[in-house]
C-alpha cells in the first residue's frame, strides 16, 4: 500500500545484488579496490547518464512543444524519460484526449518499473544540479494531480484511476487528496468505478483511502 516503502525495498535489493556480485569476486581485488567498489555500490545512482538526466530536467521545465521535443531527442528512450515527456506533454496540452490516454498508459505494468515511476525526488546521477533535481522532483510530485486531471478528459479510464489508488497512496503522496476534485467533477463515473472493486478492495478503499460520501480523502500525506 505504501509506495515509499516499496521503493526503498527495491533499491535495497539493487544494492544487495551489487554487493553480492562484488563479494563473489573479492579475492581478485586489493583491499583498496574492495573499498572503492563497496563505496560505489552504496552510492549507486538510478541513472548514470547525467547528460540524459539533464535533458529530462529540461523536458520537465519545457514551456512549449517544440522545446519539449528538442530535449526529448537528448533524453534517451528509458521508461523514466518517457514518463517525463508524456506528463509534461499533457501539462502543456491538458485537453488533449490522446495525451490523457498516454498518461494512463505509463502506469507501471511491472514491479521493476515502479522505482522509475516514483523516484524523482532524489538525485538520479552523481553530477545532477540542484536545479535539475528540483525540476524532476516537482514533476514527480505533480503526477497525482495530472492523473486526476487526465481522468476527467478520458472518464473511460476511471476504474484504472480508482484502482491505482491502492498503489499510489502513501506518506509522501497526495493521490487521495487529488481524487477529491475527480469525485466532485464526475461523481457518477467515480461511484461506478468504486462499485466495480471487489468487496474487500471496496471496503479498504472507502475506509482507508477515500470515502465517496462527501468526497472525503482519508489517506493523507504526512506534513
Amino acid at each position: 500500500m505504501k509506495r515509499n516503502q516499496a521503493t526503498h525495498w527495491i533499491v535495497a535489493l539493487i544494492l544487495c545484488w551489487t554487493f553480492c556480485a562484488i563479494s563473489s569476486a573479492q579475492e581478485w581485488l586489493t583491499p583498496q579496490e574492495k573499498e572503492q567498489q563497496l563505496k560505489k555500490a552504496e552510492e549507486l545512482p538510478f541513472d548514470e547518464n547525467c547528460g540524459q538526466v539533464a535533458a529530462m530536467a529540461n523536458m520537465a521545465r519545457a514551456k512549449s512543444l517544440a522545446e519539449l521535443k528538442t530535449w526529448k531527442q537528448k533524453a534517451g528512450d528509458s521508461y523514466r524519460a518517457q514518463i517525463v515527456y508524456t506528463f509534461r506533454f499533457f501539462e502543456l496540452h491538458p485537453a488533449d484526449r490522446n495525451a490523457a490516454l498516454s498518461v494512463f498508459s505509463l502506469i507501471p505494468p511491472k514491479k521493476d518499473q515502479e522505482v522509475s515511476y516514483y523516484a524523482f525526488a532524489t538525485s538520479l546521477c552523481h553530477d545532477e544540479s540542484e536545479r535539475d533535481e528540483l525540476s524532476l522532483a516537482e514533476l514527480g510530485w505533480r503526477i497525482p494531480r495530472d492523473l486526476a486531471r487526465a481522468v476527467l478528459v478520458v472518464p473511460e479510464m476511471m476504474f484504472v484511476y480508482v484502482s491505482y489508488a491502492f498503489e499510489s497512496v502513501g506518506p509522501e503522496s497526495d493521490y487521495a487528496v487529488q481524487m477529491k476534485s475527480v469525485c466532485r467533477a464526475d461523481p457518477l463515473d467515480f461511484l461506478k468505478a468504486v462499485s466495480k472493486l471487489s468487496p474487500d478492495d471496496k471496503k479498504w478503499f472507502v475506509t482507508r483511502i477515500f470515502n465517496p460520501a462527501g468526497c472525503h480523502p482519508l489517506a493523507l500525506p504526512e506534513q
